[in-house]
């Protein structure tokens, strides 16, 4: 009920047939500044979703990059042609979005902290891994190290989960969510 979430799946486009009228000014001159067409369809697809919210403001982001609105809390995340999008009104709110593939056994010497080595499966890493950039979105400080940091005490479509911040131990909350048998979606406020 405190947070909104809402997926947009789209397939390879060309650039040029995009509808650059959805863009008020800034967001056309960003727009136009990124080379890689991936991220053009990202920036794109993600006001297209946005629009869909109904809430008639910018996106905007702080200098660490973690996109910001004047009213309200949103966080936002891309994976294999599908843009994800989490609004709240009054929670600050971190959202991953991740294909699950081998990706992250190969990478999880460097995310998994000690007592998580158990956790063997891809369904189980990928939980994992987006968990922790959920909450890394949401902390938005540098300081946070997946490794160190955050530890996932439990793993189920609501988890428990400590936050080391700054010598305090926190437990956001977190949910993870299955997406046709294909992507992961974890969010945390």
């Amino acid at each position: 009920k405190s947070v909104n979430i809402k997926l947009l799946r789209y397939f390879d486009v060309d650039v040029n047939q995009l509808n650059s009228a959805i863009f008020n000014h800034s967001e056309l001159d960003e727009f136009t500044t990124f080379k890689s067409e991936k991220r053009k369809l990202e920036f794109y697809f993600t006001r297209i979703l946005w629009q869909s919210f109904g809430l008639k403001e910018s996106i905007k982001y702080k200098p660490t990059g973690k996109p910001k609105l004047n009213n309200g809390f949103i966080s936002i995340s891309h994976s294999h042609g599908v843009v994800a999008i989490a609004y709240s009104k009054n929670k600050d709110v971190g959202m991953d979005l991740e294909m699950i593939s081998y990706k992250v056994d190969v990478i999880k010497s460097k995310y998994l902290h000690q007592t998580e080595k158990k956790y063997i499966s891809l369904i189980d890493l990928t939980k994992i891994w987006t968990i922790k950039e959920a909450i890394y979105k949401l902390f938005d400080v540098d300081t946070i190290f997946f490794k160190e940091h955050i530890e996932v005490c439990t793993l189920h479509n609501i988890c428990s989960v400590n936050v080391d911040f700054n010598g305090k131990i926190l437990q956001p909350f977190i949910e993870t969510i299955s997406i046709e048998d294909e992507f992961i979606l974890s969010y945390a406020y």
